[in-house]
């Protein structure tokens, strides 16, 4: 990484706008009727201006793009965004498209170069964000030898790679933790271990538990040196105490804050803040089955929140979910195998989540780096 940095450092570059080296086009309407149209659904992807599922949001039957692109959100809150695009493709009218038509430039060097550029020229502000094609004409890009962009973009793929393969084996976590949690697998494995006379239960989570919320302690309270977390409406404790209000191994879940929804288990003795609900289980649940059923359910609860100011969670919205509930002997299996993958992906200091935020820093922060060039 050193001798390429060097090599960067000393490079000499030239400055072209985008619109010299590159052709630059709109995408169509495509309409979400046509879209649903079983006479226009196909294999081929058609990609608009969302960020998730990779800006997919269809498949049709026909494409307008064949190849190697880079595609652009052109309005919207991901104004900006910009997607490495390959094979047979559509894109909408709220998309932008750039192809070479000069050999001084590598593709996915310029990919690289522009997803962190293409954000400083959005328009518009918070009304409604806009970066159209001539913006995008004027942009200045550098143009390295083809040694140093081929270098850089090699470089950079190894990173993204690595953070791909990390958030895929995430997804895969969270397919098979959905899975065990689907009615019909604990319906099939409640008959396997107990029996035609024993069926799954369907309560709420009110009928399974008692939720608390805890007692605020002021700053002059915490210090670094005590012994118990205190956790408050943050996913991670907010400082320590020499006392304690919870028992260990006991589910916690964020009432205020930004994380408000965020649902965590708490293995040692700590104190619960005035932010932090508490769960306390009766004798029909599992502490560790209920606590992967309410991960399961956290995306739901952290789009709850309420209020303009600081978001709030209510315990209504907790008390009422419905939870499938087997027998103890499959709450215990399912508990089981699940506590398995979560050693193995979602321990917060050792786990997938921290390594793929660690990964996800390390390759911004090479990209700055190696697509940092003089102005010569």
């Amino acid at each position: 990484m050193e001798n390429i940095l060097k090599l960067i450092k000393n490079e000499k570059v030239k400055w072209k706008r985008l619109g010299e080296v590159c052709e630059i086009k709109r995408g169509r309407v495509i309409s979400k009727k046509f879209l649903s149209d079983k006479e226009n659904i196909g294999i081929y992807p058609v990609y608009s201006s969302q960020t998730l599922n990779n800006g997919q949001i269809g498949s049709i039957n026909t494409y307008d793009f064949d190849g190697d692109y880079i595609t652009w959100t052109t309005d919207g809150a991901y104004a900006g965004t910009v997607f490495y695009r390959e094979g047979k493709f559509s894109i909408t009218n709220i998309c932008g498209i750039i192809s070479l038509k000069s050999s001084e430039l590598i593709l996915k060097f310029l990919y690289y170069y522009l997803s962190i550029e293409a954000k400083n020229h959005v328009a518009g502000g918070s009304g409604n964000p806009k970066l159209m094609s001539n913006v995008v004409h004027d942009i200045l890009v550098p143009v390295p030898s083809l040694e140093v962009q081929e270098k850089i973009a090699k470089t950079l793929d190894k990173f993204t790679n690595y953070v791909t393969e990390l958030l895929l084996r995430n997804k895969q976590y969270n397919y098979y933790r959905n899975f065990l949690l689907s009615d019909e697998y604990l319906t099939k494995k409640t008959l396997e271990l107990c029996g035609e006379d024993v069926e799954v239960e369907y309560k709420i989570i009110a009928d399974l538990c008692d939720i608390k919320k805890g007692e605020q302690l002021n700053k002059k309270q915490l210090n670094d040196d005590e012994m118990y977390p205190a956790y408050n409406g943050g996913k991670t404790f907010s400082g320590r105490t020499n006392k304690y209000n919870v028992e260990a191994n006991t589910i916690i879940i964020s009432q205020g804050g930004a994380s408000a929804g965020y649902v965590n288990f708490i293995t040692e003795r700590f104190w619960a803040n005035a932010h932090c609900y508490y769960l306390i289980p009766n004798q029909s649940v599992k502490n560790r089955f209920l606590y992967h059923f309410l991960k399961l359910k956290q995306d739901y609860l952290m789009a709850a929140q309420y209020g303009a100011g600081i978001p709030s969670l209510s315990k209504d919205t907790i008390w009422n979910i419905f939870i499938s509930t087997p027998p103890l002997t499959v709450q215990n299996h399912i508990a089981s195998i699940l506590d398995q993958f979560d050693t193995l992906t979602n321990n917060l200091s050792e786990g997938l989540p921290k390594e793929i935020e660690l990964r996800q820093k390390q390759y911004e922060y090479y990209r700055d780096q190696l697509l940092s060039f003089n102005e010569n």
